[in-house]
């Protein structure tokens, strides 16, 4: 059975821990100095400031996937877009920024499921749910951006944005 860490209303260290491990395997962010560093997603920091930003993906109780946004304010959003500031910069930016309420966008920091999963919609509803629940707190017209590493994750942003009638922006690879 599918379920997702923000209809259980929370996730364990543990399981932040797994889905952190199988995001770095994908992206090999310890061997990019200008993406944001898996050892940086701190189990405490996240689920106090940012706890919608997390959705981890489920079949039973074992970690199948998960999606991660972040809240950003627009000049660091284009900042990031134009390549001003690297991905590592935008999350130290963001993360110095708290409390602040003026967030206007979301970043579409990844995006992961185990491949016997992929095409099956499960990515799609933890990022159409991660959206609403920032909605209902930032407000219904986000800016959506993102940084795909893939034809698919290009695609897929833009199917997202169209479903919810929300403007996606992406930076090059």
């Amino acid at each position: 059975m599918i379920n997702y860490s923000l209809i259980k209303g929370s996730f364990t260290r543990k399981d932040l821990i797994n889905a952190s491990k199988f995001s770095e395997a994908f992206f090999h962010t310890a061997d990019n100095p200008f993406q944001m560093p898996e050892k940086e997603l701190t189990y405490k920091f996240f689920t106090k400031h940012f706890p919608l930003s997390t959705n981890i993906i489920y079949d039973k109780n074992k970690v199948i996937g998960h999606t991660f946004v972040l809240p950003c304010d627009k000049k660091n959003m284009i900042c990031f877009l134009k390549g001003k500031i690297t991905e590592k910069e935008l999350f130290y930016l963001i993360k110095d920024s708290i409390p602040k309420k003026q967030y206007s966008c979301l970043y579409f920091v990844s995006s992961l499921i185990k491949p016997k999963y992929r095409r099956k919609g499960y990515t799609m509803k933890a990022r159409i749910m991660q959206i609403k629940e920032y909605q209902k707190i930032l407000g219904k017209n986000l800016t959506l951006f993102s940084w795909p590493f893939s034809k698919e994750g290009y695609k897929f942003g833009k199917k997202l944005a169209k479903k919810l009638k929300l403007k996606i922006l992406f930076k090059k690879y």
